[in-house]
């Protein structure tokens, strides 16, 4: 046997160990986009269900809102009285101002820390509609709104 068989089986070693750690790599570079995609879509069903939830408390209000419109002017309902229509604003303001494209417009730079704390959909916009009592909030996100979720309950 010959000094350099050797160290051509040590070079084969090496690359099959290679090729096995970029296998690994790659596969905990698809669990960590499986995860992150997991925890976006679960952000986006507590968000939309919230909304939900705040129509079905004021029943009696319009929540209609459209994709590309930006929060309503904030008026802080939890500090001050508001009728219907005030509230209604006011849970719109912090459902946008949650979906990450408004994070910049002055409405969600102007609302109060203990509200502006809830999870952020990075490049989330939403809409809501209201169909003869059938209301259905859409929420879309991700590069070029390519992934949507979209919720319909009777008020």
């Amino acid at each position: 046997m010959t000094p350099g068989f050797s160290l051509l089986e040590l070079l084969v070693a090496v690359l099959v160990v290679a090729v096995g750690a970029l296998g690994i790599a790659g596969l905990q570079l698809a669990n960590i986009q499986n995860n992150r995609g997991a925890l976006q879509y679960s952000v986006t069903t507590s968000l939309a269900n919230d909304l939900v939830e705040r129509v079905r408390a004021n029943p009696g209000a319009d929540y209609r809102t459209d994709l590309g419109t930006a929060p309503p002017p904030f008026r802080d309902c939890l500090a001050n009285d508001c009728t219907s229509a005030q509230l209604a604003e006011f849970d719109l303001a912090v459902w946008k101002c949650a979906l990450g494209k408004w994070q910049e417009d002055t409405t969600c730079r102007d609302l109060p820390e203990a509200i502006r704390a809830m999870a952020v959909l990075p490049d989330a916009d939403g809409k809501v509609e209201d169909d003869a009592g059938l209301v259905t909030v859409t929420v879309v996100w991700g590069r070029e709104g390519r992934d949507t979720f979209e919720i319909a309950v009777r008020r």
